[in-house]
This record gives C-alpha cells, sequence and structure tokens, in this order.
C-alpha cells in the first residue's frame, strides 16, 4: 500500500495520501443556497410555521436583554469601566450594528434554522461553517447554562436579602439543573406553544424594566458618575469586550427561521428590531445604575437590586429581583431554542448524528435534539462553574459574526462576477484584521498603536472598495448598505474585540476550535452528505429564478445584468424572493434523498463510479471534458452542479470507501 495514495496503491485498503486529499477538497465543498432553502421548506412547510414578526421581536428581545443588566452590568461597572460603562455597551453594540446588517441580508437570503452555520457553508466552505456551529454551540448551550446559575443566584440574592452572596459559579445548583429541564420539557412542544410563554414573560419583563428605571430616576446623583473613566481609555475597550457577551442573542432569532411567516422579510427586521431596544435598554441602564451609587459600591452579582437596597427602597428591590429572575428565564430558554436548532441543520449535512435532525409533532419541533441538548445544559448547569467562561462564550461568538461578515462579502463577491477574487481578498482582509488586532492587544494604547492598527486593515478594504460590486436585478428582501465597508468594518472590530478578551478566554476559545476541528475530520468529514451532488436531471428542473448564475448564459439561461438571481422565470412574489421558488420545487429533493440512498448504498470506489456515470449526460471517456464544461468558481458555491460525476473528486470517493 502506498503511503501518499499513489497511483501505485489499487488496492481497496487505506490510503492516508487520498483521506488528506479527501478532507482537503471536503474542507473547502460548499453548499447550495438553492438546496438550504428546499431543505427548510420540506422540513417546516407552510402549515407549520407559526412565528409573526413580533413573535420573533420576542424571541430577539428575550435571549439578549437579561444577561447583560443583570449579569454582566456590575462587574463590568466596578473593575473594569467604571461609569464609562455606558461606553463600552455605546461600542460593543456597534459592533453588533455593523454585524447585524450583515446577518439581516444574509438571513434574508438563507432563511434556514442554522443561522450563521449556513450563511458560512454557502459562502465559505463545510470546514468553515463546522467551526462556525461548534463556536455557535458556545453561545447557545454553554451560555445558557451559566444564565441559569446567575438565576438561581439571583433568586436566593433577590428573595433572600443577600445582597453579595457567594459566587454563582462555585459548587452543584440544583436550582439552575431544574430551570433548565423545566423549560426543556416546555420547549419540546415546539414554537407553537413555546411563543406564548416567551411573549407573556417578555411583556411582564419590560413592564418591570419600566417601573424600575422610572423609580431609579429619582435617585440619580451627578456626582457618582465622577470620575467617569476611572480605568482609562484601555478599560473602556477591555470593558466592551467583557460586555460583549450582553448582545448574545440577536442572532438567535436566525436559528427560528424555518418556524416563522415570510422568513426572508421578518427575520432580518425583527433583528434590527430587537438590536435597537436592547441598546436602548443597556444605555439607560447603565446611566441609572452609576448614578445611583458609586461604582465602587455596585454589587457584581445583583447591582439594581443592591443599588435599591444602598437607597433605601426594599420594596423596587424586590421588584427588581422579581423582573430578574423573568429575564434570566426567558434568556435561557431562547438559548435551549436555538441550540437543538443548530444541531438539527448540523445533522442534516451529516456533521452530527442523524438523530438531532428528526422532527416530530404538528410543529415538526426537533424534539429528540431538544432533550438531549436540554439534558446535556443541564448537567453543565449543575456541576460547572461557567462563570468564568464569559470571555470564552464572547469569543466563540466574535467567530461566528467574523464569519457572518467574510459571508457577506464572498457572497456579493460572487453575483457581482469576480468570484475568482473573492479568496484571496478575504484572505487578506482576514490576515489584516488579525494583525491589526494583535498590534492593538501588544502595543500601549495610543495614537500611534490605533494608526498603526488601522494602517494594517485599511489596505484590504482599500482594494475591496475599489472592486465594482452590484446587487441582483432582483435583491433579496433586506440590502445591507455601503458593502464592503460594512461587513469589512464588522469583521475588523469583531476580531479586535476578540484580542481584548482575557489570556485565558484565548487559550480556552483555541482549545475549544481545535476539539471542535479533531471531532470534523474523525466524524464530520466521514459522515458529511454534501460529499454527494444533485443529479444532472433534478438540477435541470430547478427553477432558475432562485439559482444564482454565474454570468454563463450556456449554463443558467440569460442572466441579468448584475449577474445576480435569474430573472427569466415568472416574477416571485413581493418579499419572498428566493423563498417561493424553493417552495415550488422542494419535492424535487425527494429524488435528491433516492440519489443519496443509493450512493451510500454502494461500499467501493468502481461502484460509485459506475452510478456517478449513469447521472452522467458525457461518454464515461469525455470525464475530464466534462469538468472542464462546469461553471468557473465564481458560481459554482452558490447553486446545485450541473454534472455529479464531474463534481464529485475520485479523492473522496476512494477516501469514503477506505473509512467505512
Amino acid at each position: 500500500m502506498s503511503a501518499d495514495g499513489g497511483a501505485g496503491d489499487s488496492g481497496g485498503g487505506f490510503s492516508l495520501g487520498r483521506y488528506v486529499r479527501a478532507l482537503y477538497t471536503s474542507s473547502f465543498r460548499r453548499k447550495a443556497i438553492t438546496q438550504l432553502n428546499a431543505e427548510s421548506i420540506r422540513s417546516h412547510p407552510e402549515s407549520s410555521r407559526v412565528l409573526t414578526l413580533l413573535d420573533l421581536v420576542f424571541v430577539g428581545v428575550a435571549g439578549t436583554l437579561g444577561a447583560g443588566i443583570f449579569l454582566l452590568l456590575g462587574r463590568a461597572a466596578r473593575e473594569v469601566a467604571g461609569p464609562a460603562v455606558c461606553v463600552s455597551f455605546a461600542l460593543a453594540a456597534a459592533v453588533c450594528g455593523l454585524v447585524g446588517l450583515a446577518y439581516a441580508e444574509m438571513s434574508s437570503r438563507v432563511p434556514a434554522c442554522g443561522g450563521a452555520y449556513s450563511f458560512a457553508y454557502a459562502a465559505l466552505g463545510e470546514l468553515c461553517a463546522f467551526t462556525v456551529g461548534w463556536c455557535l454551540s458556545l453561545e447557545y448551550g454553554v451560555a445558557s447554562a451559566a444564565i441559569a446559575r446567575s438565576w438561581a443566584s439571583y433568586l436566593r440574592a433577590g428573595f433572600f436579602g443577600e445582597t453579595e452572596q457567594a459566587e454563582p459559579g462555585r459548587g452543584p445548583s440544583v436550582l439552575a439543573a431544574l430551570l433548565i429541564l423545566v423549560l426543556t420539557l416546555t420547549l419540546c412542544s415546539g414554537m407553537r406553544e413555546g411563543r406564548y410563554m416567551i411573549g407573556i414573560s417578555t411583556l411582564v419583563f419590560s413592564a418591570v424594566i419600566l417601573v424600575v428605571f422610572l423609580g431609579g430616576v429619582l435617585y440619580v446623583r451627578p456626582h457618582n458618575w465622577l470620575p467617569f473613566a476611572p480605568f482609562g481609555l484601555s478599560g473602556v475597550y477591555a470593558g466592551a469586550a467583557s460586555v460583549f457577551f450582553a448582545y448574545v442573542g440577536f442572532d438567535e432569532v436566525a436559528t427560528v427561521a424555518e418556524e416563522s411567516l415570510n422568513p426572508s422579510r421578518n427575520v432580518p427586521l425583527a433583528m434590527i428590531i430587537s438590536l435597537v431596544v436592547v441598546t436602548t435598554v443597556y444605555a439607560l441602564a447603565c446611566v441609572i445604575v452609576t448614578g445611583m451609587v458609586p461604582f465602587t459600591a455596585i454589587s457584581m452579582s445583583a447591582p439594581f437590586a443592591a443599588a435599591f437596597r444602598a437607597v433605601g427602597s426594599e420594596l423596587l428591590a424586590k421588584l427588581v429581583s422579581l423582573g430578574t429572575v423573568i429575564g434570566l428565564q426567558n434568556t435561557a430558554m431562547v438559548s435551549l431554542v436555538a441550540q437543538p436548532r443548530l444541531f438539527m441543520a448540523m445533522a442534516r449535512d451529516g456533521l452530527l448524528p442523524e438523530i438531532f435532525s428528526e422532527v416530530s409533532g404538528s410543529g415538526n419541533a426537533p424534539r429528540a435534539a431538544t432533550l438531549l441538548c436540554g439534558c446535556a445544559v443541564a448537567f453543565l448547569a449543575l456541576f460547572a462553574p461557567l462563570e468564568a467562561l464569559t470571555d470564552l462564550v464572547s469569543g466563540g461568538t466574535l467567530v461566528a459574526f467574523a464569519a457572518v461578515c467574510a459571508s457577506l462579502l464572498r457572497t456579493r463577491l460572487i453575483v457581482s462576477g469576480h468570484g475568482r477574487d473573492a479568496s484571496i481578498l478575504l484572505a487578506l482582509l482576514t490576515l489584516s484584521c488579525i494583525l491589526s488586532g494583535a498590534v492593538w492587544r501588544l502595543s500601549a494604547p495610543g495614537l500611534a498603536s490605533a494608526a498603526a492598527g488601522a494602517l494594517v486593515a485599511s489596505l484590504p478594504m482599500v482594494l475591496l472598495a475599489r472592486v465594482p460590486l452590484t446587487t441582483e436585478a432582483e435583491p433579496p428582501p433586506f440590502v445591507c448598505p455601503y458593502v464592503p465597508w460594512v461587513p469589512a468594518l464588522g469583521m475588523l472590530s469583531s476580531v479586535s474585540l476578540m484580542f481584548r478578551l482575557s489570556s485565558a478566554g484565548l487559550l480556552m476559545l483555541l482549545i475549544w476550535i481545535s476539539v471542535g476541528l479533531v471531532i470534523y475530520v474523525l466524524y464530520g468529514f466521514r459522515h458529511s452528505l454534501t460529499t454527494y451532488n444533485l443529479p444532472p436531471d433534478v438540477v435541470s428542473n430547478v427553477p432558475p429564478s432562485w439559482r444564482l448564475n454565474s454570468g454563463a448564459a450556456a449554463v443558467d439561461g440569460p442572466a441579468s445584468s448584475s449577474t445576480g438571481w435569474t430573472s427569466t422565470a415568472s416574477p416571485l412574489p413581493k418579499g419572498m424572493h428566493g423563498w417561493s421558488g424553493a417552495a415550488r420545487s422542494a419535492e424535487l429533493f425527494n429524488a435528491h434523498d433516492d440519489f443519496l440512498q443509493e450512493m451510500e448504498a454502494r461500499d467501493d470506489s468502481d461502484g460509485h463510479d459506475e452510478l456517478s456515470a449513469s447521472f452522467s449526460d458525457e461518454p464515461e471517456e469525455s470525464e475530464n471534458a466534462s469538468a472542464s464544461s462546469l461553471p468557473s468558481d465564481d458560481g459554482l458555491e452558490m447553486r446545485a452542479p450541473r454534472v455529479a460525476a464531474a463534481s464529485v473528486p475520485r479523492e473522496a470517493s476512494d477516501a469514503s470507501s477506505c473509512m467505512r
């Protein structure tokens, strides 16, 4: 057996060379947006969609608001930024605003339950998508366990008078585990019932917050805001990185896109509205709590309740405790909604075990995934000291945010006909963002370091700005403004905040990503369903109205002048571009299932080649010619390939046979 998998290795045994080449190929393969949308329609038909725009806004606000006020504000104000914590929240909100615009357009194009994972799969490749999904599991799973422990801690502090109780991360927390289990059982019925609980709790929480703010304004003393920035500018930046966890949650709206009505319009709109509401509440909370008591006297575990007790208002302190319990419960519940749906999207692609992709009930809820994720999170909430992992969760979220911005840039480059240049431009931008973040972290704060980092980051941005970017003739319902500047700055801001995290947090993030890469190499790569492409007879029947073209009229028919979505088919309903076409053609992918089952039934590479050839319109001896006729890289990843035999590398099929 040849160690490098060369021509001399004609046996059927394991070949390391072929395995590595197949792993390299699979890492960069992308999934067609058309297929993502069609799978979403099949999994959740129109009859199972119940979430309105208001429901989605409640999901975004409930998933974001509780953690910032009642988990991070006290520590950030007392130890990191002082009264300038309001500026830290504003900086973090600016980063989320840039990323939120990129999120909104991508969710309008790909309204699938995977969220950032699905965006990365369509634009960046399978390995990047798996890494993003793995990092998002920190945001959803680990964060919900940490919030549950804080909920239990705040319950004791608010209703038993412990103004500065023991650290919530120490010792087992039975209350936290019980909360997770109760919420998990509630969510097993799906969002048809869960949306009422989220909506009612959010309204009650909003009413409590309004009363607390009105009462807190009466006790504000302006002299408590001085000194405004006792820890300097570096403290403000560090505070922005530490409170970024407070904005974790607005992106969870994308994970319920498959259960929402008119998702291409409502999901991005709900994200923007949620972010505006949450940012406003955070700004008011920072100003009020730092004005009520000196920043050195702010409680790190229960800032508002302790502040009202300090000024002698026990009634408002009890009201704050009630609102806190409701708010943290909402945040944990929305995180538990998002985690199983993310795993469901990954399991559909074979990157996780199939059990996570099973749906049941009238609302097609992922009950098995919900139960498994809920039990795992309950175990973490019971035993693990998770409050120290705030930086780790923020780091994982920032990785996902940077990937969403990169996905939008690559998508816009592709629809503008610059797909061949997309990879090198994104590589330069990523490298410059990393170098800028390192410069700002390692150098002393000042004008010189800021200018040096900005200069390094500006070079690829200027190159991107010189590339003429166009939109489709029929653009998606939401289009991000000022591309490439908005996603490029969002990517730079995300990476920069990542470098402002603690050294321990960065080290844990690297370890977490490394563990994910090992799982992908040992399981995800070997079981990925995207290895096999759609047969040509299925692809030829896909309506061109929801197929991204590459500017090649011979492949996809007449293209629009902006080389975007083709407009030769019947017009789509307003606000449903790219989605209604998928709905009309979802049944075509039933043939894809049959194709996958037949493909997986072949255990040897010869059988695989024979089956692939049966789908090809070209004779076997012209395989190379068929491969050369494939669309160029600027459009291949955005739609299903037309020639299945040529698009499945021989190395991948050989590796598949030797791995079984």
